[in-house]
């Protein structure tokens, strides 16, 4: 699998994400990406920190325009989108 996967908007980092969400969470990120057109997308919680169970969700902040912006994450979040920053 590529590390990165190319969209219109942006590149997911599919290499931050872990190898077990790889395959089921890709292609459903694409559609997120293609659709809200994010100012940026981050993994956090339980499988950002390598923690997670088989019963964890997955934990996803997505910025998109003047969204509330949920700084608490940022010691853990890992980026999923090119070039996407906490300010």
């Amino acid at each position: 699998m590529l590390a990165e996967r190319q969209l219109a908007h942006g590149a997911i980092q599919a290499a931050n994400l872990p190898s077990a969400l790889r395959a089921e969470l890709v292609p459903n990120l694409e559609v997120l990406v293609r659709r809200l057109q994010p100012e940026g997308l981050w993994l956090f919680g339980s499988w950002a920190r390598g923690s997670a169970s088989r019963r964890s969700d997955v934990d996803l902040l997505v910025k998109h325009g003047d969204a509330p912006f949920w700084r608490s994450v940022k010691a853990e979040a890992i980026p999923l989108l090119e070039g996407c920053r906490f300010p």
